[in-house]
Order: C-alpha cells, then structure tokens, then sequence
C-alpha cells in the first residue's frame, strides 16, 4: 500500500475509533512479506488470485494478533465493499479459522444496504474514500484507466 494511502486510512480509522470509543491495536504493515505474497499476481487485476493473496496475508495478520490477545472472534469489514469478493474472503476466514482456532464471523456486510450505510457514515463524518482498493497495484491500474479515458 502507498504510504500516503495508509496514513490516510489509518487517520480515518483512528477518528471513528476514538468516535466510537473503542480501543484500536495498530499493526506496522509488513510491505516487503506483502510484496512477496502479491507480486507473482501484480499483472492479474481486481478479483483474482492477487487479491487472495492479500485477503489472506492481511487476515493472518489479523489471526495472529487476535491469538496474542486471547480474543475468541474475528471478523473483517473486506466484505463491505462491491468490488471485494465476500465468498472468497469468508474461505479464507474459516480456513484461518482452522488453522488458529479461532471462530471465524462469515459475513457479507454489504447486503441489506450495508455498503449504502457505509457511505452515509462516510459523508456524515466527511471520510476519505479512495478510488482504488488501496495496494499499489490497483493504484497503478486505476491511474492507467484514467489516462485511456478519452479527453
């Protein structure tokens, strides 16, 4: 993820956590152990094995830290977004949920309006929405889409 774009994410997400009054366990990202993870994909696109990778990379993270702290859940808010595959995202969690013991919470929070209530919350609470998934390879296509528009 561009460094900006995570600065970005993490302001937003430490204002609606401290909006919500909830705790909030900051994970450093391992860029270098994501690169390898993503880059034999980079040239795939949204929705393919690129994305799995970082789902899964990104959702051990999240295992290894609810193992830390004794946590008996996880859950992950990836299945809110149109553009994020819910059923892959949930394989993902109950195979994680296997491998750490750990109760996996299947979800697809975009259902029942939720990604329409996620964007009144965002414009409510005047969020930074990005146009891209966020890693550097989806920047990188999304930028190359824009310059292909005709002007």
């Amino acid at each position: 993820m561009p460094l900006l774009e995570y600065e970005k994410r993490l302001n937003e997400l430490e204002t609606f956590s401290s909006f919500l009054g909830a705790d909030l366990i900051i994970e450093e990202p391992d860029v270098k152990k994501w690169s390898s993870e993503t880059l034999p994909y980079k040239d795939l696109g949204e929705r393919s094995e690129r994305c799995w990778a970082c789902y899964e990379h990104r959702m051990m993270i999240t295992y290894q830290k609810a193992k830390e702290y004794g946590f008996n859940t996880v859950a992950t808010s990836l299945t809110i977004s149109p553009h994020k595959d819910a059923v892959k995202v949930n394989e993902i969690g109950v195979k994680l949920q296997k491998e750490y013991g750990i109760e996996y919470l299947v979800s697809d929070f975009k259902k029942n309006d939720g990604f329409k209530k996620s964007l009144e919350i965002s414009r409510k609470m005047n969020f930074y929405r990005q146009n891209y998934c966020g890693c550097i390879y989806s920047k990188k296509e999304r930028e190359a889409a824009v310059r292909s528009r005709p002007a």
